[in-house]
């Protein structure tokens, strides 16, 4: 065989398993995230991907950095910084930043009852772990909260919604690497609950995995995980009406989409 034939035929063989692979393989999906596009020099970013609201929403809640109300668990200074999708840039709009999620025990507030499965539950007027901040003048919106605990079916998250004015942009979810929460399950007050674990790979509400929303962690003491994190996360969002669905659908298929191109030039040179 020509050896230039052999060459087409070995790339073929090459690019099919990639494609193969980013189609159809195991594990968790990986899609490009706003940060890698912004390594790459890229003029465009990719959207943070819209999540589900999910059953234990409460409107009108407080503007607040600090959305313990001293309720125990291991803290997180979480910093949550806000790509404008057009620039690839910190945003230079004013933002609303919202997040909620359960405590230590899987539990919600406002929801108690229901978070329980109580039959005919009750709602109640407990706020914690929910809250509001505008970004600052470096698009970053702060929260000191704690590490979530888990509940049957669901991984650990924290839920988000992206507001600018009374304009709703965005509602997402972060997840947390499932080796931390293995660790942090170790160790008082976690130990308390009893709820099966769900991993990220299983947990069906995360169309990636949990990929893009992924809390980035830095222990506060080395020594002592109780002691709390530092938690960055960057979320891709439209200020002009763009949806992230939008957005993510294209970056998941960005990758394909190249290889394709790529298979079909080895076939045709």
């Amino acid at each position: 065989m020509h050896s230039l034939t052999i060459t087409r035929f070995l790339m073929f063989l090459l690019v099919s398993s990639i494609i193969a692979s980013t189609c159809y393989g195991h594990g968790p999906k990986r899609y490009i995230t706003p940060k890698d596009i912004v390594k790459r020099g890229s003029l465009t970013c990719i959207a943070s991907p819209s999540e589900t609201e999910g059953p234990y929403f409460v409107s009108g809640m407080p503007y607040r950095a600090d959305i313990t109300e001293s309720k125990s668990g291991f803290p997180i200074h979480l910093y949550i910084t806000i790509l404008d999708l057009a620039t690839c840039l910190p945003t230079k709009q004013n933002v609303t930043v919202e997040i909620w999620h359960c405590d230590y025990l899987g539990i919600y507030s406002h929801y108690e009852e229901a978070s329980k499965n109580y039959a005919n539950p009750k709602t109640d007027t407990n706020t914690y772990f929910r809250g509001k901040q505008f970004t600052n003048s470096s698009a970053v919106a702060y929260f000191k909260t704690i590490y979530p605990g888990w509940y049957t079916g669901r991984d650990n998250h924290i839920h988000v919604r992206i507001w600018q004015d009374s304009t709703l942009l965005l509602t997402s979810q972060f997840s947390f690497n499932d080796s931390m929460t293995d660790a942090v399950a170790k160790v008082s007050p976690y130990t308390s609950n009893t709820n099966q674990r769900t991993s990220l790979s299983t947990d069906s509400v995360f169309k990636d995995n949990g990929v893009l929303g992924m809390l980035t962690l830095k222990q506060i003491s080395s020594s002592d995980i109780s002691a709390g994190f530092y938690a960055y996360v960057e979320m891709g969002v439209s200020m002009n009406g763009t949806t992230a669905s939008e957005g993510n659908s294209l970056s998941g298929n960005v990758n394909v989409m190249v290889l394709m191109a790529l298979l079909a030039s080895f076939l045709f040179w």
